[in-house]
């Protein structure tokens, strides 16, 4: 099978803690708490793992928060590649509110890398990546992750034959763009952030899509769509929207991540671009089944696979959902 490996520049220890109601100036007793591995590169490798197929996730650790989170990643069998580095790695924290089910998220910023050790967790990224491979680079950019790390680390997996696949944000998904990949996956805030507008037409969303892929050597890009699925652009066919079926929504955490990571096992399998988004799309909506920091499951996910229907979309005649 195809090789695939998954990079997270800024991972984080996640926990996950229930109340009956947030309320301001008061303690809040939580029932319990769960703490997973987290970052997006980490968890599109989790969710590999849980779809049946095998990725590798390198990521940069430190302390002792880092040392669990590599301890967990053991523990559900994913394979890693830890650079150990001076800092923390830090911890992120959501709180479901039960008595409404509205969740509230709490990311905290990364520690800085320094030169050297992103200079280390780009030689491990190089020396993995193989001809046909695919290699995900997933999440937000710590400070010490700039323009230049981005180039030092896009040209030798170019020159290495691997197929790269991003989904990030910001300044990094600007430099990622212009620099091309093979796939961009911006959420649709995301690309609004972008291309620095409201976009809430279909035409606006198509038209904003195909400037971020034109604005490089980019093959496609995935803009999600949140309940309403997914969109496509690439350069060879016209644009689709990949609609999930309705079910009910527990939890939206690790929706994206679950996404991504459908979409690469489907293209390491050899599917078609349409196809394999339709089975990302169907892994992002099977994680909003459960709740917490809970990702894909394979069963949920071959049940929803045979409703998620891709059209073609002509510009111009259809508007995009509030």
């Amino acid at each position: 099978m195809t090789t695939i490996v998954t990079v997270t520049p800024n991972p984080a220890l996640d926990v996950c803690a229930e109340v009956p109601t947030v309320e301001a100036d008061h303690k809040l007793h939580c029932a319990h708490a769960d703490r997973t591995p987290g970052g997006g590169g980490i968890n599109v490798a989790r969710a590999i793992h849980r779809l049946g197929g095998a990725a590798t996730a390198i990521f940069p650790f430190g302390g002792s928060t880092g040392a669990l989170l590599c301890d967990l990643l053991a523990g559900e069998g994913v394979p890693i590649v830890g650079v150990p580095v001076a800092s923390t790695t830090r911890e992120d924290f959501s709180v479901r509110e039960t008595t409404t089910g509205h969740e509230y998220r709490f990311v905290l910023p990364g520690l800085p890398l320094d030169p050297s050790e992103v200079a280390r967790c780009i030689e491990e990224v190089v020396q993995h990546a193989h001809p046909g491979s695919f290699v995900v680079i997933s999440g937000s950019m710590p400070p010490g992750v700039d323009t230049d790390a981005i180039e030092a680390i896009v040209g030798p997996l170019r020159a290495a034959g691997s197929h790269l696949v991003v989904d990030t944000s910001g300044p990094a998904l600007t430099t990622f763009a212009r620099l091309g990949v093979h796939l961009l996956k911006p959420s649709l805030h995301e690309l609004v952030n972008h291309a620095g507008r409201e976009l809430t037409a279909m035409d606006d969303i198509i038209d904003a899509a195909n400037d971020l892929r034109r604005s490089g050597p980019n093959i496609a890009v995935v803009v999600s769509l949140g309940a309403d699925g997914a969109v496509l652009v690439t350069d060879s066919q016209p644009p689709c929207i990949v609609e999930t079926p309705p079910i009910p929504v527990v939890s939206a955490v690790g929706a994206g991540d679950s996404l991504v990571a459908g979409l690469v096992l489907g293209l390491a399998h050899g599917e078609a671009l349409i196809d394999a988004t339709r089975r990302g799309v169907a892994a992002g909506s099977a994680a909003t089944m459960s709740a917490g920091h809970h990702l894909c499951r394979a069963p949920d996910v071959e049940l929803l696979l045979p409703d998620v229907r891709a059209t073609p979309l002509e510009t111009g005649r259809i508007a995009a959902s509030p």
